[in-house]
């Protein structure tokens, strides 16, 4: 009767366990989410913000200004649907591409770092790529903490059952334009 007792009480505490694995996975998967979410809502309040200085420059540059203000819309218009790993890179580097055009027109317009108004689009801009790349290491450390969860004995057999995978970490953009940008 006591051997009944214990595997009775051992079940429990196994069964405790992996509730409690479950819980915590949901419950950082649930944040990973949240920074998500996070570097989407800073994505399109830097885009804005973006658009803000481009149409203080259109003054001084129209065509030039145009072209970058058609390549965002672009490519905003495809980040719109989901925000994923890929789209926040292919967003940063249109951003790095247009920050390179905008430091053209600087150069060749300087009056326009005078500008009111472009002071106060491009603190707006630097402010909300801060706090882009403050969520971007908040969610970096968020999935190295799951994926080092799953690759953990116990709880990776877990993640496992409930068929959990591996995050992808959101490097800087790198290439040909993020190169250039500077």
């Amino acid at each position: 009767m006591i051997y009944v007792a214990i595997i009775f009480g051992l079940l429990i505490l196994i069964a405790l366990r992996f509730l409690w694995i479950w819980r915590s996975y949901i419950r950082l998967i649930s944040h990973i989410d949240i920074a998500m979410e996070q570097i989407g809502t800073h994505l399109s309040n830097r885009f804005y913000a973006l658009n803000q200085v481009l149409d203080v420059a259109k003054g001084y540059d129209f065509r030039n200004t145009e072209i970058i203000i058609l390549e965002l819309a672009k490519c905003r218009k495809n980040a719109d649907e989901a925000i994923t790993p890929e789209s926040v890179i292919t967003q940063e580097l249109a951003f790095k591409e247009a920050e390179r055009h905008i430091q053209i027109i600087v150069d060749h317009h300087p009056t326009l770092v005078l500008n009111p108004a472009y002071i106060k689009a491009k603190e707006d801009y630097d402010t909300y790529d801060s706090r882009a790349k403050i969520s971007r290491i908040v969610y970096n450390d968020l999935v190295k903490k799951l994926n080092r969860k799953l690759n953990g004995w116990v709880t990776g057999y877990i993640g496992d059952l409930l068929k959990i995978d591996e995050r992808e970490l959101l490097e800087e953009p790198s290439g040909p334009m993020a190169d250039d940008a500077g």
